[in-house]
């Protein structure tokens, strides 16, 4: 991607990106491996992804107790409720590429300090497990529909594009728009073509490098 729209991404969302001026958190010195038809897919995801909603569920009075939380209904006469309520965990993204052709986000969640301990410590409790396996569910979805826009966008251009492959060489797949893969020098120059028009025999060699 160029360094002006990496930029971009990196100021609008500093939480998501790595900085270089936070060596001790993140691994610096790498960039977003894609060209820039994919910005306003990656900006959008990473919107999604800087926007998650604080979650809440509701547990045992026990379980509150231990977890020192107090009744969320404290009317006289009322039923006492107890919620765990756990703040959004902040994606921090380590790898951005481009991978057989379509977008590749490879990320990871950091929860607060205490639910952190509370989901996965040695002394964790199914509710906090399960609101973590959701969110790690949820952010996985965002990324898996960026996935599928990528494939229908074209990678240089950002308009709608479709998967192409290599017909020459060792099979690399691209998504390109049509128009453009020919009209291109590069890629006109090495045969990229689009899979759907492909012959059976063809597609099967490039299937097999789909993950």
């Amino acid at each position: 991607m160029s360094p002006k729209l990496e930029k971009k991404l990196h100021e609008t969302y500093p939480g998501i990106f790595p900085t270089p001026d936070k060596p001790e958190e993140y691994a610096t010195g790498w960039s977003i491996e894609t060209d820039d038809g994919w910005y306003a897919i990656i900006d959008a995801m990473c919107h999604t992804m800087a926007n998650l909603h604080t979650t809440r569920m509701q547990i045992s009075e026990s379980l509150a107790k231990a977890l020192d939380i107090a009744p969320h209904n404290q009317r006289e006469g009322a039923t006492p409720e107890y919620f765990l309520v756990v703040q959004p965990p902040k994606v921090i993204a380590r790898q951005v590429k481009e991978k057989f052709g379509t977008l590749r986000f490879y990320y990871q969640l950091e929860f607060e300090p205490r639910f952190q301990e509370q989901a996965y410590g040695d002394h964790s409790f199914p509710e906090a497990r399960l609101i973590a396996y959701r969110y790690n569910s949820y952010v996985d979805g965002i990324v898996y529909l960026a996935e599928v826009f990528s494939s229908r966008t074209c990678e240089i251009t950002g308009i709608e594009g479709e998967l192409h492959g290599c017909n020459e060489g060792k099979g690399w797949k691209k998504t390109l728009n049509r128009e453009f893969a020919k009209a291109d020098a590069f890629y006109s120059s090495r045969n990229y073509l689009p899979l759907a028009d492909l012959p059976p025999s063809e597609k099967t060699r490039f299937r097999m490098r789909i993950r």
